[in-house]
């Protein structure tokens, strides 16, 4: 993707895990790695207690992130990933937006735009409405309406703020099983020779014009995810593999 600066925001992060959020996050022998590579940026318990509209609410990490991530664009700018997307190809034009925030399409029936990858400019309104979104819902009552459902509601009433792109930029295949298998169903020889010329043909995407990936881990990780070591990212086949390859580092 070509970033200036790659920022990693974690509260735990420690390997082996560890209930102290203090402890050094180069305990974890892959953060250690990146050392150098990318800015990591702790956000305390606390800090993230201090999120929530309504204190005593029960809420999922998720949708804690919901919110910080929100406040850190409208902070900053640039671009947002969730740890199990993965950028594709530079997003120069994408950058260069008038609009405030890039949202992608979630589903073939664009009946959302997902939270998971943006890119937005500092300071935007459409961020500011979606944030006063926030204020005294209990999220332990829903899932994906203020991630997906809601910022789509919103773009239809306020469409100049926002450039929202097709499911294949950012959200396809989509997080059903039919295409979670598709991307991760062993591939013959023919298949195989097929998808990497299509992914060296696109610029490291299965697609013409897909710029990021998500891997959709609260579906895929049982079933999938959580079966991929490097070895096996090298050596088996499949649409998955194929397209991330050529991340993997030579001594890993």
């Amino acid at each position: 993707m070509r970033a200036e600066k790659v920022f990693l925001h974690y509260t735990y992060i420690a390997e082996p895990p560890s209930p102290d959020p203090n402890v050094d996050p180069r305990t974890n022998p892959w953060i250690k790695r990146l050392d150098g590579d990318i800015e990591l940026v702790h956000h305390t318990p606390e800090e993230l207690a201090s999120l929530k509209s309504r204190p005593s609410a029960v809420w999922q990490a998720a949708h804690v992130s919901d919110i910080l991530r929100l406040k850190l664009l409208q902070d900053q700018g640039g671009i947002y990933l969730d740890m199990d997307a993965f950028g594709l190809k530079p997003w120069t034009n994408i950058l260069k937006s008038p609009r405030g925030i890039v949202l992608g399409h979630e589903g073939g029936n664009r009946g959302g735009l997902c939270n998971a990858i943006m890119a937005a400019h500092a300071n935007g309104t459409f961020i500011q409405r979606w944030l006063d979104t926030y204020d005294g819902v209990d999220l332990s009552k829903e899932w994906n309406y203020h991630s997906v459902l809601l910022p789509k509601e919103l773009q239809l009433k306020h469409p100049s703020e926002v450039c929202a792109l097709p499911p294949s930029s950012f959200f396809w295949p989509t997080w059903t099983w039919k295409h979670i298998d598709w991307m991760h169903s062993a591939l013959d020889p023919y298949e195989a020779k097929h998808w990497a010329a299509e992914v060296s043909r696109n610029g490291g995407s299965l697609f013409e014009n897909q710029l990021a990936y998500h891997a959709w881990s609260q579906m895929a990780w049982d079933r999938y995810l959580k079966y991929l070591t490097p070895e096996v990212v090298r050596t088996k086949d499949t649409r998955f593999n194929l397209m991330v390859r050529r991340f993997l580092e030579d001594d890993v």
